[in-house]
């Protein structure tokens, strides 16, 4: 049987793994870092997309890739994150796409629930979630 854990347990995991990723990025001829992002920011993110009632994938790709981009110690490299979206948001696809697909793959994001929303982008009292979406 494994052991119980403690909220001691919890709070050492959460400071000491920290998950980051270099990822290349051909199109600016370099690499940058993206992080695995905290639940709290994960779920604002998805909320973001589908709040239940309305679904809004407006710069979907830009704000996912803001909240993941970061530093080699995992701290996000924008602090405005609406500027971030806006910069982002404003750059080619050949850019954004690829990183937007690193940060769903290393968040573990699945693709249906962004593709359902993009399709039914009208307001629904239905609600999706991308955590019940198999893995990419």
């Amino acid at each position: 049987m494994a052991a119980t854990l403690t909220k001691v347990d919890f709070e050492a995991y959460r400071e000491s793994k920290v998950r980051v990723k270099r990822v290349d990025v051909p199109e600016l001829n370099g690499a940058c870092f993206i992080r695995v992002l905290p639940a709290r920011e994960r779920d604002a993110y998805d909320t973001s997309i589908n709040d239940g009632v309305h679904r809004d994938v407006t710069n979907c790709s830009a704000r996912l890739v803001v909240l993941c981009l970061c530093d080699e110690s995992g701290q996000p490299l924008f602090d405005d994150i609406a500027a971030g979206e806006q910069l982002l948001g404003d750059s080619f696809t050949l850019m954004v796409d690829p990183l937007f697909f690193e940060c769903r793959s290393f968040n573990r994001i699945g693709g249906a629930a962004l593709e359902e929303a993009v399709k039914n982008s009208e307001p629904t009292g239905e609600s999706a979630s991308s955590t019940d979406l198999p893995d990419l």
